[in-house]
């Protein structure tokens, strides 16, 4: 405004104006640069948060869903309005080619459909094809129709292989796994079908329908759907890999991350590592490692010591337990963790078991429990490494328990576990702790 003085003053005398006028004038005009620029803006921005306010009350999902598609092509942003979703109760359901748009499409007060367009490897011009060929001849019946029914130059395997991963055939197929061993077999047979389409059988139209089968093979398990999912989406959409952990994970954990409150003692909690980003400090380097649990995402400062002790336990999509403090942080308003201890499950388990459980009766085959065990076995030489293991050998007249020697001490990580409940079932084998 000092600037400008000078110039007004000018300019105002040259408009008969006396100079005592014009400055007088330009002192009003100063004063009120102090305050009306941002009343104006004020009250300009409490309009609109009014009418924002106002939609996302009465129209949730049609607000989230016009929200989620203005920043569609920045995943950090759409996974923020996706948990804002969660916490509207606005249910965002999976992407489906017979019932998607290329955008977020609302279809009920409190549900939402992901956008065909938001899942990664398609764009525009890929989506513009699928939408047209279900505009003109209706839903697609299956992967191979699907294939047969594009210009595949368009639609390619990339693009057909993020929409399986991402769920969008999932009403069609529920089995990802067969419909992604399947992609190269339909692409293939409508590439046929479009060869011969000009032909005339001299036989009619019949054509050989096992090429129209899928492969068969095992569905994914819930955590490699999940992985999958978010290769295509940039997130988890269907569920959260750290809820196959929270039943086991509950004998140490007693609070969610959301819920986490500070403490001067050193608490324990855990989550799926979802970024890190190493720093260069004083003291060497430092690690910020963002945690999620389903419920929320928090950060993690881990000093360089502790850094260089468990580098191998924070990969991205991996669990990992922190013992930590949790303290106030006044930059943020939020929370901060600093580590003490990092661990993972199988290691956490072995220090605070008492010993593994295995129930079986007449028809277990011993050898079998033998081969299980063995692989997983700790040295003897160091009996405190491990956890001891306990069998429960039962009969139509009676049981007897049997605790197994420190030669049989094993590590507890997840492949034992899985191996012994898929032969056993889950309400046989049980980790006892202190």
């Amino acid at each position: 405004m000092d600037a400008q003085r000078k110039i007004f003053t000018e300019g105002a005398t040259k408009n008969n104006m006396t100079e005592k006028q014009a400055s007088e004038l330009f002192d009003l005009l100063e004063k009120f640069a102090g305050y009306g620029f941002n009343k104006s803006h004020a009250a300009a921005y409490a309009l609109v948060a009014y009418q924002t306010a106002f939609l996302k009350t009465h129209y949730p999902a049609a607000f989230l869903a016009a929200t989620m598609s203005a920043d569609m092509n920045n995943t950090d942003s759409v996974h923020i309005f996706y948990d804002d979703c969660a916490a509207n109760k606005v249910e965002v359901l999976p992407p489906d080619v017979n019932e998607s748009e290329f955008k977020f499409k609302p279809i009920s007060r409190t549900q939402v459909l992901y956008g065909l367009g938001l899942v990664k490897g398609t764009g525009w011009a890929a989506i513009e094809v699928i939408l047209q060929a279900r505009k003109t001849d209706g839903p697609f019946k299956d992967l191979f129709d699907f294939c047969c029914r594009l210009d595949l130059r368009k639609v390619n395997r990339r693009v057909i292989e993020s929409l399986i991963r991402a769920g969008a055939f999932d009403k069609l197929e529920p089995n990802r796994n067969a419909l992604l061993s399947g992609v190269a077999l339909a692409i293939g047979a409508a590439e046929q079908t479009n060869a011969n389409s000009n032909q005339n059988s001299l036989f009619g139209e019949a054509s050989d329908q096992s090429v129209h089968v899928l492969p068969d093979v095992a569905p994914w398990t819930e955590q490699q759907k999940l992985q999958e999912e978010k290769a295509a989406l940039g997130f988890y959409l269907s569920g959260h890999p750290y809820w196959a952990y929270q039943k086991d994970l509950s004998n140490f954990i007693s609070t969610t991350l959301a819920s986490l409150m500070p403490r001067e003692q050193p608490q324990l909690l855990a989550g799926i590592v979802s970024g890190i980003r190493v720093r260069m400090t004083g003291r060497g380097k430092m690690a910020i490692v963002g945690i999620d649990d389903g419920t929320t995402r928090i950060e993690v400062v881990v000093g360089n010591e502790l850094l260089n002790q468990s580098q191998q336990l924070l990969k991205d999509d991996q669990l990992v337990i922190v013992e930590g403090r949790v303290s106030n942080d006044e930059f943020s308003g939020g929370i901060r963790v600093n580590a003490r201890k990092l661990y993972d499950l199988s290691t956490l388990r072995n220090s605070k078991a008492s010993f593994l459980k295995i129930s079986c009766n007449g028809q277990a085959d011993a050898m079998k429990l033998k081969t299980l065990l063995k692989p997983y076995c700790v040295s003897n030489s160091d009996e405190q490494r491990g956890c001891a293991v306990k069998v429960e050998y039962h009969n139509t007249t009676s049981k007897v328990e049997l605790m197994l020697g420190s030669e049989w001490r094993v590590d507890l990580n997840d492949e034992l576990i899985n191996g012994l409940t898929q032969w056993l079932s889950q309400t046989n084998v049980k980790i006892l702790y202190n």
